[in-house]
């Protein structure tokens, strides 16, 4: 394992996982949070079937990106994504502006969800399959420990 390169993949996976932690955390509550001040109604729920739509085609999307373009930098620049998205959202909220907090919570899921190509790719390309294990065991401690 090439230690500056897998600790980069490291630190990659590790945000992308506390981006997701932040966002199954923290996005219920704002939706349907925001929902209640207005009565609840099945269509306060949308934004979440949307983003995990949108995550399936962007699955799709990713994955035939991932061999044509740098996967780290795809990877970066979803992860930045996903982080305007979610401070999007949390600004929707505070504002309290419906629109903008279901626009930015779809948009944040999928892009969440459609990760996981972009992060195979760089595990299988960047981690030896000797030392994978330990690499999945260290994510996870610090995975743990930030969570």
């Amino acid at each position: 394992m090439r230690d500056s390169a897998a600790k980069q993949v490291a630190t990659l996976v590790l945000l992308d996982g506390m981006q997701v932690s932040l966002l199954v955390t923290v996005l219920p509550f704002l939706i349907f949070g925001r929902a209640l001040d207005h009565g609840f109604s099945l269509i306060d729920a949308t934004p979440i079937g949307i983003g995990f739509g949108v995550g399936l085609v962007g699955t799709l999307v990713i994955g035939y990106l991932v061999d044509r373009v740098d996967f780290i930098r795809l990877l970066q620049v979803l992860q930045i994504l996903q982080a305007g998205c979610i401070g999007a959202a949390l600004y929707g909220s505070w504002a309290q502006n419906y629109a903008l907090l279901a626009l930015a919570s779809a948009a944040s899921l999928g892009i969440a969800r459609s990760v996981g190509p972009a992060k195979d790719k760089i595990r299988s390309s960047v981690v030896s399959r000797e030392n994978r294990t330990r690499f999945n065991a260290f994510v996870r401690r610090y995975f743990l420990l930030f969570n």
